[in-house]
Order: C-alpha cells, then structure tokens, then sequence
C-alpha cells in the first residue's frame, strides 16, 4: 500500500512526456520536396534561436520526403532533450507537389520551481532503510531555487540553502551559449558546506560515522567551466575548482590516513575534461540509441597540494529497441585512478549513484580501479496520459503521462583493492555479481521509481526502491 501510495503521489506531479510517440504523416516518401517556412508554435518564453539550433534542416533545404521525416523524428527528441518542453512535434505539411511547410509545436515546461528539500544523507534509500536503522536525524532539509530558461535562452539559475546533517549553502548560473553560432557556453559555481559529522573510515563496506557537537569539515569551492557543443551531439567540457578545506584534528586521530597531509586548513585545484556523445531517444529513460562518455581528472597541480591524483573514467551505454514492446539496455562502467598514497577522503569507491552492481545498494567498495557492466530486459506493460485540466489550473501541470516496466536485469563486475587499506576488502579483488526481477514507473518531470527484488554473489535476496533510471 505504501508503494501505490508513492505511485498515486507522483501522479500529480504532472510535466514531460515520459514515453511519447512522433506523428507520422502519411506522406509519399519517393518525392523531393523543398522546405518552403517553418513556423513555431508554443514557445511563448524560449527564442526561436533556441529552437532552430536543435533543427537540422532549413529554409529552401531540398530533401527526400524519407529523409526529412527521418530527420524530423530525430530533431523532435533533440528538442524534448533540452528538457524545455513537456511534448514537442514536428508536422510536415505539403504546400504544393514539390514543398512542404515544417510547424514545429512545442509545449513548454514551466520554469520556475521553489522546492522544499528533505532528502536522506545516505547513498540511497536502501542504505538508510537497513545500514542506518531508519534514523530521521540523517535528512537534510532547506529550500532550493530553481529557475529553467531564464531570459528563453535556456539559462539555468539554482540556490540552495540546505540545513540539517549537512549544511550546504550554493548558487550556479548555466549560461548554454555566448556566442552566436551558440557553441560555447559557461557555467559559474560557488558552494559552501560543512559538517558535525563525517564518514572517516569503513568497515566491512559500511561508512563509519563520527558525529560531534562542534563543525568537523568546512568546505568553500567556486568554480568555472567552459563547455563547447560540437554538432548536435558532442559535447567538452573544461572545468576548474578551487578547494578550501578545513578538517578537525579529532578527524585525524580517528583516521590518521584521511587526510594526507593531515594539515587542518588544506588547498587543491581540480582540473577536468569531459566529452559526452548522446544519442539516446529519451534521457531520463532511454528505450534507443547509445551513450558514449569520458572523463579524465587531476586533483591538485603539485606533489606538495593536499591533493595529488590522476583519474580517468567512461561509460558506454547501448539502448535496443526489439519491437513489440521489448527493450534492452547495457551499460559498462569503468574508473582507473592513482592508487598508491591516496588519502581517504579522496578515495574512489563503487556505489554511488548508477555506479553499483544492483544486489549490493547496501555496500560502499573502495577501489582505485574497477570495471561494470549493467544489463536490463524490460517490457512495456502499459503506459498513457492522464488529464488533470479538472483539478489543475496551470496548463504546464495539465497532461501527465505514465508507463509501467517489467524487468529482468543482471549486472557484474570486479573492484581493485587499495593498497594497505583493509578496512573493507571482502568484495575486493574478485568477481561480483547480481541478477533479479523489478518493475519500473517512468512519469512527469524525469520522474523514475524502481522496485527490484534481486540475490547478488554472496546468496544475499533483497528487496530494493530506489528513485532514478538505473543504466
């Protein structure tokens, strides 16, 4: 009952179209046609600059009617992916024998959300369920700010002003493009955080938590990044930060090895590059298409920084559509990354987020390097779209869609232990394994709820929430 309650619950927290079909118009593809206008319809806020740099065709273009149907199909998801417009459509209408009108209707999301934040400080929903005994006091709470599509240029403000087991304090402004030919772009970040309690070690997988009535960690880090977007598809990004860290001596003495410097007030600059090619129908919930992402990180620019750690890691993630309702989804996850005099606090680990092996949520793996490989065979039971003009008055709110999954999934890999590191090494060092059975609900706003029942390699069978797309 609490589950359907959970599902009820977001039933009405309308916007996006989770599963959405593209119109087909039943047109002769043998012929050539030239696009002869295209209009805009329902960007009431977004530029049309916006919009036409997602279109890969334009005025007086002379295409296949195959080709452009193709090509409209494509661009329609590129232009949901900007995760401007709850529905987004593009209609190929014949002028005369050989042109054809292009209306582009959009259905825009709405752009400015106040969200209260109540959130578990733990890596997920499982951990703090069995690990943490359901304790109430490791939720964080605050407001967050969010403004989408400022000035309709797909500009994104956020603040944040968390309190409770960790207080967190932030401000960014995502600027996509600076230039006219709208590839490059900046973003701006500043964060301050700090701590009563920290996690300074592990034991048999499970952060080790040392709580005090006094600040244990403060941190202040701005930060810049410069993206390029290369094509519709290809996207680098160049970011530095700047860390300013202080750390409590109790802190050291409970782990000597987790700072190491073991300094009280400690500096870095973090240098990264990323490249992301995505091809995906869907992002929140790829049923097609294929991800291709990497990154490469170095900590600290001196042997003598508090820092000091090279780090590459990538993901390709492969979507198939095998008709009839069937799809199949792959991903492989890997990391390599300094190992030898690493401190703690820097330690690379597997389970956060998407990177885990599904059967072992309740364990944090510390590895310098580790390879996975995740595997889902779902099934579209049903899916639709509810009404809600009745009940809602805002439009953007009007229209929810659904879509229920069932799942088969098993997912492997293997972790590196760390050197002189023994605190956790079970799961080290061999091959890892979990297989089971789960249904996903896909809804508004990238909303995704998985229920899973699975039996990892240790022959431990347990029932897992959680609240993103897995792979």
């Amino acid at each position: 009952m609490v589950i359907w309650g959970v599902i009820l619950l977001c039933l009405w927290s309308q916007l996006s179209s989770a599963q959405r079909k593209s119109l087909k118009d039943p047109i002769d593809t043998s012929q050539v046609v030239t696009i002869s206008q295209i209009h805009l319809l329902g960007n009431k806020r977004t530029k049309p600059q916006i919009i036409y740099r997602e279109l890969n065709f334009e005025l007086g273009q002379t295409l296949s009617k195959n080709e452009l149907r193709k090509i409209a199909d494509r661009d329609e998801q590129k232009l949901f992916n900007l995760g401007l417009f709850n529905t987004t459509e593009i209609q190929i209408l014949e002028s005369d024998s050989d042109a054809v009108d292009i209306i582009v209707k959009l259905n825009e999301r709405w752009f400015f959300f106040p969200i209260p934040i109540f959130k578990l400080v733990d890596r997920n929903f499982n951990d703090w369920w069995v690990n943490r005994n359901r304790d109430l006091s490791r939720v964080n709470y605050g407001l967050r700010l969010l403004h989408f599509n400022m000035r309709g240029r797909n500009e994104k403000l956020r603040l944040l002003a968390q309190f409770g087991f960790t207080r967190n304090f932030g401000i960014s402004y995502v600027i996509p493009y600076i230039d006219k030919r709208q590839n490059s772009g900046l973003s701006f970040n500043f964060s301050y955080q700090e701590r009563k309690n920290i996690a300074y070690t592990s034991e048999d997988h499970v952060p080790e938590f040392y709580n005090s009535e006094r600040i244990l960690f403060r941190n202040f880090s701005p930060s810049v990044a410069y993206t390029y977007r290369e094509g519709f598809f290809n996207v680098h990004s160049f970011t530095v930060d700047y860390n300013h860290t202080q750390i409590a001596d109790s802190v050291h003495v409970l782990n000597p090895e987790y700072s190491r410097t073991g300094l009280e007030t400690q500096r870095h600059f973090r240098l990264t590059y990323s490249f992301v090619r995505d091809l995906r129908d869907y992002r929140n919930y790829p049923l097609s298409g294929f991800l291709i992402s990497a990154r490469a990180t170095r900590l600290g620019l001196s042997s003598s920084s508090a820092a000091n750690q090279w780090r590459g890691s990538v993901r390709f993630s492969k979507y198939f559509d095998l008709k009839k309702g069937f799809y199949l989804a792959s991903t492989f996850n890997g990391l390599w990354s300094t190992r030898d005099d690493q401190a703690y606090r820097f330690y690379n680990a597997v389970g956060f987020g998407r990177v885990l092996i599904r059967g072992y949520e309740l364990d944090l793996i510390e590895s310098p390097l580790y390879a996975l490989q995740k595997n889902s065979l779902r099934k579209l039971l049903f899916q639709g779209e509810q009404d809600l003009k009745r009940v809602v008055p805002i439009e953007q709110f009007q229209k929810l869609p659904y879509a229920f999954y069932a799942k088969v999934f098993f997912d492997h890999g293997w972790a590196q232990r760390y050197p002189n590191y023994n605190g956790s090494d079970r799961l080290t060092q061999r091959y890892l394994y979990g297989v089971g059975v789960g249904l996903d609900f896909v809804s508004a706003y990238d909303f995704v709820l998985r229920l899973e029942y699975s039996r990892n390699a240790e022959g431990n069978n347990n029932f897992f929430i959680n609240f993103r797309a897995a792979l």
